[in-house]
């Protein structure tokens, strides 16, 4: 018997198990199979018919983990995958719901199983027999994603009020994540951004006297100088976040850090420099969240008022602003 045929013979036997499987490990098991089906027949060029049921398969195991995943969550009211306190340690989830990890499952298969699980059947099924599924898919998500982010730049944000002696900014650079379970197909941010030149035009609420701090990534690096020299900004010193881990691109290392310009707007000074590095370690909470260590550090070195833009949370001993952060 051929090579092709015993695939397809062996995804058959995975679909009808798929059929029958009533817990999450079946079903992560059968979307094993398909996956390594849809990569063994690649590499070897097995055909179109082989790759697509393979895909298929792995489209159907991953909707139905996704289904399952938000059930159990619903029916016990816990959150898979825990919580980390700040210092690295887990709690426990509530009500004894198992974490990912328990179920071998990896986070990113996680959210990208409920994404489709979220499909209509119409939308599922359009995928599903699109001959580019991750070109579909990515299109799928992309538009979902911008019609969050136009509703996003629509909401009614105050306008800042008052002038600051120190300002913590994390513009919202146009950046692309990457989604790499069907391929590695990359689409945008759930969050609205601006363009450099946007960036540029921003007005600083900034004192006289004003320390100025910019998060920023390594790719936007050089032109954060720019952007510091239209605001009226003196570059200083640059501080590096050190990470537990990060994004490693193809063929690069792995990004474990990120960066804080720090500029001034005439002569601000700082209260405190004792245990005052450019380089600090602190473990990553969440996706653009920025640690809280180092809001402990500009509030025990600055005085005056504070405010953070742009910002994704509340911070102690700041002024926060920014669409993203439900309070303002």
């Amino acid at each position: 018997m051929e090579t092709t045929d015993l695939v397809l013979m062996k995804l058959d036997t995975a679909r009808m198990a798929l059929s029958e499987a009533r817990t999450i490990q079946e079903t992560k098991k059968i979307l094993d199979i398909s996956s390594a089906a849809e990569i063994y027949a690649k590499r070897q060029k097995l055909g179109e018919e082989a790759i697509g049921y393979a895909t298929e398969i792995k489209l159907e195991a991953l909707r139905q983990l996704g289904n399952m995943l938000k059930k159990t969550e619903r029916a016990t009211g816990g959150e898979y995958g825990g919580k980390r306190a700040l210092d690295g340690t887990r709690k426990e989830p509530s009500n004894q719901i198992p974490t990912l990890e328990e179920l071998g499952i990896d986070k990113k298969i996680s959210s990208l199983s409920q994404k489709i699980a979220d499909l209509t059947d119409k939308e599922f099924e359009t995928i599903k027999t699109a001959t580019n599924v991750t070109k579909v898919f990515q299109e799928h998500i992309k538009a979902e994603q911008d019609k969050k982010n136009e509703e996003l730049k629509n909401k009614k944000v105050d306008v800042i009020s008052g002038k600051y002696n120190v300002i913590v900014i994390d513009p919202p650079w146009q950046m692309k994540k990457i989604i790499r379970e069907v391929a590695p197909n990359q689409v945008g941010f759930d969050y609205p951004t601006m363009t450099i030149d946007e960036i540029k035009l921003f007005d600083l609420p900034a004192e006289n006297d004003c320390h100025v701090f910019m998060w920023i990534t390594q790719k936007y690096l050089p032109i954060g100088f720019d952007i510091f020299e239209e605001w009226g900004v003196k570059y200083v010193c640059t501080f590096t976040w050190h990470k537990n881990g990060g994004f490693q691109p193809f063929g690069l290392p792995q990004y474990n850090s990120e960066f804080v310009l720090y500029g001034r707007i005439g002569t601000p000074k700082f209260i405190d420099t004792k245990q005052f590095f450019t380089c600090f370690n602190a473990n990553r909470t969440g996706h653009s969240k920025k640690p809280n260590e180092f809001y402990e550090t500009i509030k025990r070195v600055t005085e005056g008022n504070r405010i953070d833009i742009f910002s994704r949370r509340d911070i102690d001993g700041f002024y926060n602003w920014g669409n993203e952060n439900g309070d303002n």
